[in-house]
């Protein structure tokens, strides 16, 4: 989620960093910059749970982005300006980031109960990585 993680594989990245809080998407206009664009709209998985590992998380976020997309698109008349966040302290990823050992890392984390501690501070750790979102998908 812009501007937290830009560039490539940026759901992969915050699981290795024990931030699933950070998983998720978002919807800009584009611009010249990687990910940098004007932020329209943003989500986050609504329906993690303990059993999840990556692939279920990423699944359940694809079924999630295409459900609010198809309701971006048809009210795109409505779409309000949102005051954007600054982009001062993203993490840019690329794909070479993405590596072996950052993969078990990223395991290991889901085998050491990353999912449970995040979901028992839901509110708490959400709160501190805000995002942008339509009132019309609230």
């Amino acid at each position: 989620m812009s501007p937290y993680y830009l560039g490539s594989a940026t759901n992969f990245h915050p699981l290795c960093e024990g931030k699933p809080e950070l998983i998720g998407y978002t919807f800009m206009f584009m611009d010249e910059g990687v990910d940098t664009g004007e932020i329209i709209h943003q989500g986050r998985c609504k329906n993690i749970n303990v059993f999840d590992n990556s692939h279920h998380i990423g699944c359940k976020i694809i079924k999630q982005m295409s459900e609010e997309f198809i309701k971006v698109v048809e009210n795109f008349k409505q779409l309000e300006k949102l005051d954007q966040p600054s982009f001062e302290y993203s993490k840019v990823c690329v794909r070479s980031d993405a590596t072996y050992e950052k993969t078990l890392t990223m395991y290991d984390r889901f085998n050491n109960q990353m999912v449970l501690n995040y979901l028992k501070n839901r509110n708490e750790r959400d709160f501190k990585y805000p995002i942008l979102k339509q009132k019309f998908l609230k």
